[in-house]
C-alpha cells in the first residue's frame, strides 16, 4: 500500500448532520418535509444533483436544481466556519499515515471550496497531496469514479491504494 484516500464527511470531519440540516431547511421552502435523519441515512455521498433531482422529482416538483445547489452551498460554507470538528482519532491517524510516508487524498462529495474549508478548520490541509470534488466527476459515490480520479492524482495505482 502506497497511498490513503479518505472521504471526508463522518470520517475526517463531522459535516453530514450540517449538511443534512442544511438540506432539510432547504426542502421546507418547496413544502417538502424530510427530516435530517433521513438525508442522512438514504442520501449521504450522493452527488448534490442526483440528490436533489431524485427528491424533487419523488415530491413532484419543477424546481431549479442548479439554484438549490448554490443556495445550499452558500448556506452551508457560511455555518461551517468555526463548527466543524474532527471525527475522534481521525486527525490522529492523518498525522500518523503521513509520518509513515503514505500519500493521502481526499475524495468527497462536497465542493472543493468547502473541502478546503474543513481541513483548513482542521489545520491538516499540509497532510493531503490531493483532493478530489464531486465537481470533477460525472458519477457520485457509491460510484468509484472519484477514489479512481483521486490516485490518479496522487499517481498511484488504485490497487495500492485504501479507500477510508
Amino acid at each position: 500500500m502506497k497511498a490513503v484516500i479518505f472521504d471526508m464527511g463522518g470520517v475526517i470531519s463531522e459535516t453530514q448532520e450540517l449538511h443534512a440540516k442544511i438540506e432539510e431547511e432547504l426542502f421546507k421552502k418547496y413544502n417538502i418535509i424530510i427530516s435530517s435523519r433521513e438525508i442522512t441515512d438514504k442520501y449521504a455521498g450522493m452527488s448534490d444533483k442526483e440528490f436533489f433531482t431524485k427528491i424533487f422529482d419523488d415530491f413532484g416538483k419543477k424546481v431549479d436544481v442548479k439554484a438549490v445547489i448554490k443556495e445550499k452551498w452558500n448556506n452551508l460554507i457560511s455555518h461551517a466556519k468555526g463548527n466543524i470538528s474532527a471525527v475522534e482519532g481521525a486527525v490522529s491517524l492523518i498525522h500518523q499515515l503521513k509520518n509513515a510516508g503514505f500519500k493521502l487524498a481526499v475524495a468527497s462529495a462536497s465542493k472543493k471550496e468547502f473541502i478546503e474549508l474543513v481541513l483548513l478548520e482542521l489545520n491538516i490541509t499540509c497532510y493531503f497531496d490531493a483532493i478530489t470534488s464531486a465537481d470533477e466527476v460525472k458519477f457520485g459515490k457509491p460510484n468509484p469514479e472519484i477514489f479512481l480520479l483521486a490516485a490518479e492524482k496522487l499517481n498511484v495505482n488504485p490497487d495500492c491504494c485504501i479507500v477510508i
